[in-house]
């Protein structure tokens, strides 16, 4: 495993119900985020370091995704 000197900035796109909140902390280490964004939206900045929690479909707004960060999106066709 790669390890930086700075956090990632993730944003993680997953339908409702998925349970994004109650595996928050899991997520939170397991992508190496510093903090949490609960109910992102593309109009809100992103926080560099945090996990971004939406459940937004991420064609919304993936391509007004910088390349410094890093989308994760589950469970869209």
């Amino acid at each position: 495993m790669t390890t930086s000197i700075f956090p990632s900035t993730t944003i993680l796109s997953v339908p409702q119900g998925w349970a994004k909140d109650r595996n928050t902390q899991a997520l939170q280490q397991e992508l190496g985020c510093s903090s949490v964004v609960d109910g992102w939206t593309p109009s809100q900045p992103l926080t560099l370091g945090a996990l971004h929690l939406t459940h937004l479909c991420p064609q919304r707004f993936s391509a007004n995704v910088p390349e410094l960060y890093r989308l994760v999106s589950r469970g869209w066709n």
